[in-house]
C-alpha cells in the first residue's frame, strides 16, 4: 500500500465521507479532518490498496459482487493489520488471494464493488 487514504462513515449523519471529500475540506478547514481523526462517530476505512474490475477504489467496509464463482458477494474488512473478504459462510481469506485468482484465467472471475455495509446492508442480508 503506496498511500493512506481512507474514506469515513459518520454515524451520527448516516453519511459517507470520501477521500476525495475528505482532502477538500481539509484545505477550508482543519476542524474537519481533526474531527474524523479524533471522534468516535466516524468509522474510518482504510484504502486496501486494490481497485476492483471498473477501476474503483476498495476500502475496508466495502461489498464485492464476484462473478464466475459460487460465492456472490464479499465483505472487505481490515482485521490484524491486513484486508480480509467475508462471505456468507465466514471468513473467506485474504482480499491479496480473491485478486490472484481473479487474475488466473482458469478461474474466469471478476470482483466490481456494488456498495458499502453503512449503506447498502441489505446485500449482506440478502445474499
Amino acid at each position: 500500500m503506496n498511500n493512506l487514504k481512507f474514506n469515513a462513515w459518520d454515524s451520527e449523519e448516516k453519511k459517507m465521507f470520501t477521500w476525495i471529500y475528505i482532502i477538500q475540506s481539509a484545505w477550508r478547514t482543519t476542524g474537519f479532518i481533526h474531527d474524523i481523526l479524533t471522534k468516535t462517530r466516524y468509522d474510518k476505512l482504510l484504502f486496501s490498496g486494490f481497485t476492483d474490475s471498473k477501476g474503483d477504489e476498495l476500502y475496508a467496509g466495502d461489498l464485492l459482487e464476484g462473478k464466475g464463482a459460487g460465492i456472490k458477494y464479499f465483505e472487505i474488512r481490515y482485521e490484524e493489520g491486513g484486508f480480509v473478504v467475508y462471505n456468507n459462510l465466514g471468513r473467506w481469506g485474504t482480499l491479496a488471494r480473491l485478486f490472484e485468482i481473479s487474475k488466473d484465467d482458469k478461474y474466469s472471475f471478476e470482483c466490481t464493488r456494488i456498495g458499502n455495509i453503512y449503506e447498502n446492508k441489505e446485500i449482506l442480508e440478502n445474499a
